[in-house]
């Protein structure tokens, strides 16, 4: 996956964009989510999920740590963007707890876990994209070539 994101990313020249290594940290975390998911599903007395969500566009005190200079705004003109409306449309730090708090409370009850998660809905993610476009075979492939290289980076052994 990460050769996949690494290729896109060259090809459109973004390797050093924000935005680009933004939006692969959160399919990193959505895939994350699946695969534990498969993990706690093999179980037969399995009551947990795991999830992956975003908060949406959330006032919080990050933004207050950069300015959003000339520069800022030539390098990255979409967190400069962000930067200079956060204050009139972006949602306080409860409303964007919502999602999480929600997904905490009702689990396996009402919610499928291993997806990722916007408002209390279940969106579709760029890893269903992958999965669908590359099948579940080479997917899996993939997927369990990156669950290893997460072992090694932290240094632990998980048979998922």
């Amino acid at each position: 996956m990460v050769r996949v994101w690494k290729t896109i990313a060259k090809t459109l020249k973004l390797e050093k964009n924000a935005a680009v290594a933004y939006g692969h940290s959160k399919a990193q975390q959505v895939l994350f989510a699946s695969l534990l998911q498969s993990h706690f599903s093999s179980s037969p007395y399995n009551r947990r999920t795991a999830h992956a969500f975003t908060p949406g566009f959330t006032s919080t005190p990050i933004f207050g740590k950069f300015d959003a200079t000339w520069r800022t705004w030539l390098s990255t003109p979409a967190f400069s963007a962000l930067k200079a409306t956060e204050r009139y449309i972006a949602v306080d730090a409860d409303e964007g707890a919502k999602t999480g708090s929600w997904l905490a409370a009702e689990g396996g009850k009402e919610v499928e876990g291993g997806g990722y998660w916007e408002w209390k809905v279940r969106r579709t993610s760029v890893v269903d994209l992958l999965r669908a476009v590359l099948g579940e075979k080479e997917f899996g492939k993939k997927a369990e070539r990156e669950w290893r290289r997460w072992e090694g980076d932290a240094g632990v052994k998980w048979d998922v």
